[in-house]
Formats: C-alpha cells, sequence, structure tokens
C-alpha cells in the first residue's frame, strides 16, 4: 500500500520502451504487398482470412496466400476455427 500523500506514476512495460525492430516493419509490409484475403502455413492444415490473429504466428516464408475459399478446399486446407473464413455468394 502506498501512502496517501504520494501520487502514483503509470509505469511503461519493457516491450513499450523497446524500439521498432526493422524486421516487424518489414513484416508489416511483406503483409500489405499481398492482396490476397486468405492465408494458410506450409504444411498445416487449415486457412485463415488476413486480419485473423494466428496469421502474425506464421512466420513469412511459410506462408500460402490463397485467392479464394474454393482454392484453398483444392489444396485440403480446413477453415480456421477462430476466424471461420467464408466468401459472400
Amino acid at each position: 500500500m502506498e501512502p496517501a500523500g504520494r501520487p502514483t506514476i503509470a509505469k511503461q512495460l519493457p516491450s513499450e520502451l523497446e524500439p521498432i525492430s526493422p524486421e516487424t516493419t518489414a513484416s508489416r509490409v511483406a503483409e500489405s504487398e499481398h492482396g490476397e484475403p486468405f492465408v494458410a502455413q506450409r504444411g498445416s492444415k487449415i486457412f485463415h482470412r488476413r486480419e485473423c490473429a494466428w496469421v502474425a504466428r506464421i512466420p513469412e516464408i511459410d506462408r500460402v496466400y490463397l485467392k479464394r475459399v474454393a482454392e484453398a478446399r483444392e489444396q485440403a486446407y480446413g477453415t480456421c476455427p477462430v476466424c471461420e473464413p467464408w466468401e459472400p455468394a
């Protein structure tokens, strides 16, 4: 418990103090280069919408970009249970 007369100071997290690495910037540039709406990981069994949080965990070298759900299904990928990719009819 802090004394009543002292103001509290918000502490910054270590991640907020670290500079942005060039690798982080490069991955964001690489994401914007591909216009395909779906992404899968080489060797996996599911595909995701590009906005899915799981896509950030896939290394750029292992990403497979897909234009259509039908293309993903032809390559035997199933849908991600988190983002549930689909296409409007």
